[in-house]
């Protein structure tokens, strides 16, 4: 019969050692009062699927606070020093369990984004920057978006006068290009006062 002997690292982290020789680094959360084993091969056994168990319960927790994409969900876990092959297997379960769509969490996200009246290249930083999206995802979700109804939404927030004035009506062009709309649309939607 062979010990599993823990020793703290840090706060976060502990070492464990089977026959005194060091197995790996884990988190504090997959710590707990370890059985004997009679071999090292039936000791990685119980504990790839004891990691398992606890990552999916992890992954779980972070997926109901907030959804994320794969790659967030995957470095949350990579935080936690969870095996590749473990972190692999709990993305593979929830993507299979539909729990996990990177599809229609961009679509979510992008939705909510308008909502809040940002446009399509504001949209596109904070996906290239914030989420780590590839820019030919990010092309393609945006490619057909109407952002008309978004922007008209903002308009109201002005009145006619202000849309007449030349130099009010600049800044409201300054604004709303600065929160992402292009240009072509804005200039489409705020007419030039005619002439007398």
């Amino acid at each position: 019969m062979n010990e599993v002997v823990v020793r703290p690292y840090d706060r976060t982290f502990s070492d464990l050692f089977f026959e005194d020789v060091f197995f790996r680094r884990v988190h504090q959360s997959v710590v707990v009062k370890f059985p004997f084993f009679e071999t090292k091969e039936a000791w990685e056994a119980w504990f790839s699927a004891h990691e398992y168990q606890k990552a999916k319960g992890y992954a779980a927790r972070v997926l109901s606070r907030k959804g994320c994409l794969s790659q967030e969900l995957k470095t949350a876990l990579e935080k936690r020093l969870f095996s590749k092959e473990t972190i692999e297997k709990v993305i593979l379960k929830f993507e299979t369990d539909g729990a996990l769509d990177d599809s229609s969490y961009l679509h979510r996200f992008v939705e909510k984004e308008l909502s809040r009246g940002r446009g399509p290249h504001l949209i596109a930083q904070k996906l290239r920057y914030q989420k780590k999206v590839p820019d030919e995802s990010i092309q393609s979700l945006l490619k057909h978006l109407d952002v008309t109804p978004s922007l008209e939404k903002l308009l109201k927030n002005y009145t006619q006068a202000e849309l007449e004035n030349p130099k009010e009506r600049q800044k409201i062009i300054g604004k709303l290009h600065r929160k992402g709309f292009p240009l072509e649309e804005i200039f489409r939607l705020i007419q030039p006062p005619s002439s007398p």
